[in-house]
Order: structure tokens, then C-alpha cells, then sequence
């Protein structure tokens, strides 16, 4: 389980090319909205990377594990008084759903524990 899974937009989700979009149950995805997360590292912005690593940090402390699964324990108005766009909280809503559907159908136990080591290893990466 990396980072990554948690901020990252499932481009599968997003079809650029016709601009069209498949959006998953309960998740708004907006289409012409340029997501830092599907821009080459090289075509960032200094801007872009810095939303990007803000993201990270955010991510990294305020999901908690609860009963075995993954929390995020901010609400969409908290994350916006941050200054981050609101189409980023969907995003890290359903990162984590799918975790925690993944987590459940192939019984795995000890998130609590996979979690702290991977933001251990990543929180100096965000500083």
C-alpha cells in the first residue's frame, strides 16, 4: 500500500482524450479540472507541486485507521479553509473506500499497523 493509492485520481475514472468522464457511484469528477495529480512531474508548476506535497501532507495526517479501516478525518469545508479544492476530497473519499473495500474482501487485518509504517516512511517527504 502506497501514498500514492490515496491521492491519486484513477485516470480509468477519466477519459481526457473525448472528454467525456465514467465517474464511480457517488463521486464527482470534474473533467475539465486540471488534477496535479495526472500532470507529468516534469509539466508541473512550481504551484502544482507544492498543492501536490500539501496533499500529501494532508493525506499522511488526517487518515486514521478505525475498526480496521481508513478515515479521512476531514470534512469537505475543513479541507477547503486549507485552501485545497474541493475535488481533491472526493478524490481521497474514494481512494479510501477502495482501500478499505480491498482490504475487507481479501481479509486483511492490521491496517492500523501498514498505515503508521507508511507514514513514517513518507511524512519527511512532505516537509
Amino acid at each position: 500500500m502506497t501514498l500514492c493509492l490515496l491521492i491519486a485520481c484513477h485516470t480509468q475514472n477519466i477519459r481526457h482524450d473525448s472528454g467525456s468522464t465514467n465517474r464511480p457511484s457517488g463521486m464527482q469528477i470534474d473533467s475539465n479540472y486540471n488534477y496535479v495529480n495526472l500532470i507529468p512531474d516534469s509539466l508541473r508548476t512550481p504551484e502544482q507541486r507544492h498543492l501536490l506535497k500539501r496533499l500529501g501532507k494532508i493525506v499522511v495526517d488526517y487518515v486514521e485507521v478505525k475498526n480496521n479501516h481508513m478515515v479521512f478525518t476531514l470534512s469537505r469545508e475543513q479541507l477547503l479553509s486549507m485552501g485545497i479544492p474541493s475535488q481533491y476530497y472526493d478524490i481521497i473519499e474514494k481512494n479510501i473506500r477502495d482501500n478499505n473495500a480491498y482490504f475487507d474482501k481479501n481479509r486483511i487485518k492490521g491496517v492500523d499497523s501498514m498505515w503508521e509504517n507508511t507514514r513514517l516512511e513518507t511524512k519527511d517527504s512532505f516537509k
